[in-house]
């Protein structure tokens, strides 16, 4: 099976991508992925296995934060898109001012300890654009697992 979201101008709600075994979801035609807010992975998509693939987006002003009673900050990662165990592909996108509470401010991507059990994560970049997004110091502010 496979679901397709296109010329989708804005998505007003975060998106919880997940593809269940061989599902695909394909996003493209200019939407864009802004403004959402996740207190746990993937500020603005969360995608666990299958196949993601954007092309010609943005994804822009997200995050992933959760905050304890005491006011630090909790171990949330991929303030733009948390990618575990699948395939992921992103052509002609831009990840740009996102920030995570605890890495990968644009981008976190978790590759299986034992590829037996979920899978290998692949992800391939193609004229995409992972800049200014934040962390906390001493995380990677663009790119955790890449």
């Amino acid at each position: 099976p496979a679901l397709a979201v296109a010329n989708n101008p804005h998505c007003a709600a975060e998106a919880e991508i997940m593809g269940l075994n061989s599902a695909d979801f394909t996003v493209f035609g200019l939407p864009n992925f802004a403004d959402q807010t996740s207190e746990h992975n993937g500020g603005g998509i969360y995608h666990r296995s299958g196949t993601l693939t954007l092309s010609n987006t943005l994804v822009i002003g997200n995050s992933a934060t959760w905050t304890y009673s005491d006011g630090s900050m909790g171990s949330s990662t991929g303030g733009g898109i948390n990618s575990a165990y699948g395939t992921t592909t992103l052509i002609d996108t831009t990840i740009t001012g996102n920030f995570a509470g605890s890495g990968g401010g644009g981008l976190k991507v978790t590759y299986d300890a034992n590829p037996g059990s979920a899978g290998p994560t692949v992800l391939t970049l193609v004229n995409t654009t992972i800049s200014g997004n934040s962390a906390p110091s001493g995380y990677e502010q663009n790119c955790l697992g890449c």
